[in-house]
């Protein structure tokens, strides 16, 4: 990695680590400065700061509380030319975000006390050097979790990731022109990994089918534990970020071992399944005695209601778990024998229901002769997954804005629109969770139809995604030309007119995020429905009407009223200046 140099002690090399493992991008000599007075603020740079404050500065800010985002773009917004993030460990900070325009680095939390030492005593400027020469450093997050690596569960709570592989801070080949060499970061390295893997498999058993290669490659990858701070206990990484665990090759290539099924998926906690199978079996031609244990993982939640029903961007962790009962302490398999194990897993009894917390673990089974080790991971949610919350009500969505990005959320309200030009509603939904449906009908102002969801909050107060508007519709990937079969969903409103022309119906609508570009949906009502009756781009008539959006809950029964729901707009008064039938 490069290193830098402060003015005050010139002949210490701190090395720091950018995002693409570059050299940071400032020459000359700028000043560093803090933006807390000690180095225990949890919070440093997590609320704005004084405009102005860092003009041509260097900010030093403390890691925690909030991401490193957020403390990069309140520095920024003060006109710092850069941010050092002192961090327990050397990491490789990540931020995906575009708006951030100025070079950031992490340094050891040692050094950053260091440097904060270093102002507060000399009581003078500090000036900060960055060299282009490098110098060696262990990688902390070597075989760990890379911090920037998705979480599952699946939308069904089925274990997804399934296993992992180098992603992270990987040196390989680039284009000539740019270096030849770098290190990078993503699926684009652990993907082609895997299939490697697969390769060199397929080579030594021979053609496997797709489950047969998946087991192998599960039951022989090795747990992986967290990055432990200083004050932590090193734990199991919760399952869903490792799945399986890290692929071991060479113990794939080298197994007599299959225990099926390679995965536990538990459900929730109202819909569980405490007692499980699994069937060990010895393929080889010697005796195997496997030792069977198991260890639990750190339970994990994504949610803050308080603040949005989107998963947060930094999740809760906690070191509660499951209550595992084995019913063979070990097992004694002969060549091409098998073996029937029961395993009762009771949920952490320390976990709250309406939080949502994944647990999860490992069931092991270790063949100390052989030196070899087997695992099958588990997981469930505690607490009833249908209850979920899709539409974000938690931050004033669903709304209507106008074109002059004005907003309209309580059905008392209403609105006039000309449909002349942008003069259209605008529909803004943010979802939660994904829903299998998504689903917005035009109905009668005098519509009987009610809202099921939660009082709106008043979070949003400017118009969802404003820097798009007035661009086309953002809306989820699906349907989006309606057969009459689509315009049937959720046929639950006698007066409905239709769904909105070619947008009423979406399949498999991902969530959105808390930030950035996908932080919600718009659809643009140009007052044309598409009928249950097979008609298509049909105009209504001058008149007042109200859009119903329904979601279909986690779990739910499409045909099942109770399982959608319905958020009802305020009155959209139509008035074209010339319109006939």
């Amino acid at each position: 990695t490069y290193y830098l140099t402060i003015s005050s002690s010139p002949e210490k090399k701190i090395a720091y680590a950018t995002q693409n493992s570059t050299q940071f991008n400032i020459s000359g000599n700028p000043e560093i400065v803090t933006t807390s007075d000690n180095t225990k603020v949890t919070d440093d740079a997590c609320e704005v700061l004084p405009a102005k404050s860092l003009i041509g500065k260097i900010a030093l800010i403390r890691r925690g509380a909030c991401t490193f985002a957020q403390k990069v773009a309140n520095a920024q917004a003060a006109d710092a030319i850069g941010v050092i993030i002192y961090d327990y460990k050397l990491l490789t900070p990540f931020i995906n975000s575009t708006a951030i325009k100025i070079p950031f680095a992490l340094i050891k939390a040692e050094d950053g006390e260091f440097i904060f030492d270093q102002m507060h005593k000399n009581k003078k400027n500090i000036k900060i050097t960055f060299y282009n020469e490098t110098l060696p450093f262990t990688n902390p997050t070597s075989g760990k979790i890379s911090s920037f690596s998705s979480l599952g569960p699946s939308y069904e709570l089925d274990i997804k990731p399934e296993i992992a592989a180098p992603g992270g801070s990987i040196f390989s080949t680039y284009p000539i022109k740019l270096g030849s060499y770098e290190t990078l970061d993503g699926t684009s390295f652990a993907t082609p990994y895997i299939t490697g893997c697969v390769a060199i498999l397929f080579e030594a058993k021979g053609k496997l089918s797709a489950d047969e290669t998946k087991k192998l490659l599960m039951n022989t990858a090795h747990p992986i534990e967290v990055l432990a701070t200083s004050n932590q206990t090193a734990t199991q990484t919760s399952i869903a970020g490792q799945g399986a665990g890290l692929v071991n090759l060479l113990d794939a290539l080298s197994s007599t071992i299959s225990i099926s099924p390679p995965k536990l998926p538990l459900n929730d906690t109202a819909n569980y399944k405490a007692l499980n199978t699994l069937n060990v079996k010895n393929s080889g031609k010697d005796i195997v005695k496997l030792t069977v244990t198991h260890v639990g993982a750190q339970a994990v939640s994504g949610y803050n209601f308080t603040e949005s029903f989107v998963p947060r961007g930094i999740p809760v962790y906690q070191d509660s778990f499951a209550e595992v009962n084995i019913s063979e302490s070990s097992i004694v398999l002969g060549p091409g024998q098998s073996k029937n194990i029961k395993i009762v897993i009771k949920p952490p009894a320390d976990l709250d229901n309406d939080s949502y917390f994944i647990f999860s673990g490992f069931i092991l089974f270790s063949d100390k002769a052989g030196n070899k080790s087997y695992s099958v991971p588990y997981m469930g949610m505690k607490g009833n997954y249908k209850t979920l919350p899709i539409l974000d009500t938690a931050v004033g969505t669903p709304f209507i804005q106008t074109e002059n990005h004005e907003i309209y959320r309580n059905h008392s309200q209403n609105v006039t629109f000309t449909l002349q030009g942008d003069d259209c509603p605008i529909l803004a939904v943010r979802l939660g969770q994904g829903t299998r449906i998504l689903a917005i009908d035009i109905v009668p102002a005098d519509s009987k139809v009610q809202s099921n969801v939660g009082e709106l909050n008043n979070r949003i107060s400017s118009p969802l995604m404003a820097e798009k508007f007035p661009q086309d519709d953002q809306v989820p990937n699906g349907q989006t030309n309606l057969t009459q079969s689509d315009t049937q969903i959720n046929r639950n409103f006698p007066d409905s007119l239709g769904k909105i022309a070619k947008e009423g119906v979406f399949y498999y609508a991902q969530r959105n995020q808390d930030t950035g570009s996908n932080n919600g949906y718009l659809f643009i009502w140009k007052g044309k429905v598409d009928t249950y009756d097979g008609k298509r781009d049909i105009d209504v008539p001058n008149g007042s009407y109200r859009l119903v959006v329904s979601a279909l809950k986690l779990y739910g029964d499409e045909k099942n009223k109770k399982d959608w729901e319905i958020w009802v707009s305020p009155r959209l008064d139509i008035q074209r200046p010339y319109f006939k039938l």
